[in-house]
């Protein structure tokens, strides 16, 4: 590993208390290096788009690959995980990726690697315009 570089990771938590954040709303961390790519929309783990002006999605590596009905491995392209995240502020997503894009690029050294999108059980958020956020898992079965 290279002299002062590090991993950084996306976390994301949809829940508002600590006693609902054991299931797949809960607290989730992704490395940056997952994201597949970042555009308007909500967006489905097959990748089908809806369109929207309050929603944005992040198209990340599947968590999970798991086998299908037939035994076969699932193929990790076959389909995504996604964050959907909601603004306050419609059509607003180009100033949400370009601030979240400079985090990921950021080095400064006080910087932990730790990029927190959304906490709904700390009430924070990397951008204050986002309202809610929504994780949808993929097990590609």
């Amino acid at each position: 590993m290279k002299q002062g570089f590090k991993t950084k990771f996306l976390h994301m938590c949809s829940t508002a208390t600590k006693a609902a954040n054991d299931d797949a709303a809960g607290s989730v961390v992704y490395p940056v290096s997952s994201i597949r790519s970042i555009g308007m929309g909500s967006m489905a783990v097959t990748g089908a788009i809806s369109a929207s002006e309050t929603v944005y999605h992040i198209a990340l590596d599947p968590m999970s690959i798991s086998q299908g009905a037939s035994g076969a491995a699932a193929v990790l392209g076959d389909n995504v995980d996604v964050i959907n995240v909601t603004m306050t502020t419609a059509n607003n997503a180009k100033a949400h990726m370009q601030e979240l894009i400079q985090k990921i690029n950021s080095s400064r050294v006080t910087e932990s690697g730790w990029i927190n999108l959304y906490d709904g059980i700390n009430a924070t958020q990397l951008i204050a315009d986002i309202a809610s956020v929504a994780n949808l898992h993929n097990d590609n079965s």
